[in-house]
């Protein structure tokens, strides 16, 4: 059973100063379209570096912005301290706009499907304590496992 081109899917923010994850539920897949979530970098001075990630046990089978699966070799954009950055997640070449302040992530192939217990994370290199990943959805395309 598949959900068509998939519901918009809506998260809770983590706590300031952490990274966001979910897991796709048992019984599941996900296709994972697109999504969103805005970044609001603290005053402390540092380069934030965000990626999005898939993980199957314990290897990361996709990562934006970098060649290989080895999160934090090659950022897209860094955020910089005051910045309230919103992340795109989508099929695009990824850009640090400063005049719409919105950063494009590149997303995977739509052709990759998410097996049950695979961990979806927004994570940002650098994170300050007091930094907050909020607003975070994806467009979701579910089926049965």
């Amino acid at each position: 059973m598949r959900d068509g081109l998939g519901t918009v899917q809506t998260f809770t923010s983590p706590a300031a100063g952490a990274n966001f994850s979910t897991a796709v539920p048992a019984g599941y897949r996900w296709r994972i379209w697109g999504g969103s979530a805005l970044l609001t970098a603290s005053a402390t001075a540092a380069n934030r570096n965000p990626f999005l990630t898939y993980t199957v046990g314990t290897s990361v089978v996709w990562a934006s912005g970098i060649n290989s699966v080895t999160v934090g070799t090659t950022p897209d954009f860094s955020v910089t301290a005051n910045q309230i950055v919103t992340l795109v997640f989508e099929e695009h070449q990824a850009e640090l706009n400063d005049l719409y302040v919105t950063s494009f992530l590149p997303i995977h192939s739509k052709a990759l499907w998410l097996p049950a217990a695979a961990v979806v994370a927004i994570t940002v290199q650098n994170l300050d304590t007091t930094d907050q990943l909020s607003n975070i959805g994806f467009l979701i395309e579910t089926a049965a496992a």
